[in-house]
């Protein structure tokens, strides 16, 4: 592979990384960072312990709780 063909696919990379930081960073508000909070709370509420299945299910309340929100989750 040329030095050209390396540094393309480098830069290539490289927009992509960084344009997938930007959106990432752009879905950050003060609505989602409460309503991650708060799921995050509710899951834990719901499911306490350290077993697997509290665990899954604790993943399967948050999720729920973020869509409700009307967030990502």
């Amino acid at each position: 592979m040329g030095i050209m063909n390396r540094f393309l696919l480098a830069a290539s990379i490289a927009l992509s990384v960084g344009g997938f930081a930007l959106q990432a960073s752009a879905q950050m508000t003060p609505q989602r960072d409460a309503a991650i909070e708060r799921c995050i709370a509710q899951a834990h509420q719901q499911w306490p312990g350290g077993s697997q299945e509290a665990h899954l299910q604790r993943v399967a309340v948050y999720k729920a709780c973020m869509t409700a929100a009307g967030q990502n989750p």
